[in-house]
């Protein structure tokens, strides 16, 4: 444990601050945060050094990797949001200049863009999104662009689509391949890469599980073969509830 004035910091704490210190100085040293970046602030630093090699003097990098999969853990990780408090109150009672300071804003819960797909019957490209295709079995909505972020690295791949541009996602990207009763909606439909980047968020996906559920309804009277519904009727029953599909 450490005083600080009045203040009892814990070495675990300091331990966490300073391993989360550790990653935002690789973040800041250069754009992409590689191990190149986070070696780089390990020999440039003695304490830093000194402290990465006390966690696992066998492997830096595989230090690295265990404070990465710590912080992107999705529980471990929302807990951990509450370190930023007990940071910020201890950055405003002990650094000169900082006593007005406040903490601004941060991620209030770990979201996941991007994970496994199915292959559908019609796999959803981004041309068809900017075009936009009419596709007949329409079932879903969406106006969000193309916003496309690297899974490693920095920078942002971003295409606008216009104030007044929709597009339509067409019921067989919900039907897995060599399936009869499965439909999948939210993230895990059939869509490529840069698609995904843009039906991907929530207002679409809402959209895609009132589609699946609805197409699901109406297949038990096929036997639950979600092949066989009528994709005009489904249609009529999607708008019936107040669904946009134009």
């Amino acid at each position: 444990m450490l005083h600080c004035g009045n203040k009892l910091i814990t070495r675990d704490f300091l331990l966490h601050l300073l391993a989360r210190l550790c990653v935002s100085l690789a973040i800041l040293t250069q754009t992409r945060c590689d191990f190149g970046a986070e070696l780089e602030v390990l020999q440039c630093d003695h304490t830093l050094r000194e402290f990465i090699a006390a966690l696992d003097h066998r492997d830096r990098r595989r230090t690295f990797v265990r404070i990465f999969q710590l912080r992107f853990h999705a529980s471990r990780a929302e807990i951990g949001f509450r370190a930023y408090a007990r940071a910020a109150q201890f950055i405003r009672a002990e650094v000169p200049g900082c006593g007005q300071g406040r903490l601004r804003a941060f991620g209030t819960q770990i979201g996941v863009r991007e994970t496994r797909r199915v292959e559908g019957d019609h796999v959803l490209t981004a041309p068809e999104l900017m075009t936009p295709v009419e596709f007949p079995d329409t079932i879903a909505m969406g106006a969000y662009p193309i916003d496309i972020h690297p899974a490693s690295g920095a920078g942002l791949d971003y295409r606008a689509l216009g104030e007044h541009h929709a597009y339509g996602i067409p019921l067989r990207c919900l039907l897995p391949k060599g399936l009869t009763n499965a439909l999948v909606a939210g993230r895990g439909i059939s869509a490529t890469h840069e698609a995904l980047a843009a039906v991907r968020v929530m207002p679409i996906a809402m959209a895609l599980g009132q589609a699946a559920g609805t197409a699901a309804a109406l297949s038990l009277a096929h036997g639950g073969d979600v092949r066989r519904v009528d994709v005009t009727v489904l249609q009529a029953r999607l708008r019936a509830d107040s669904a946009l599909l134009a």
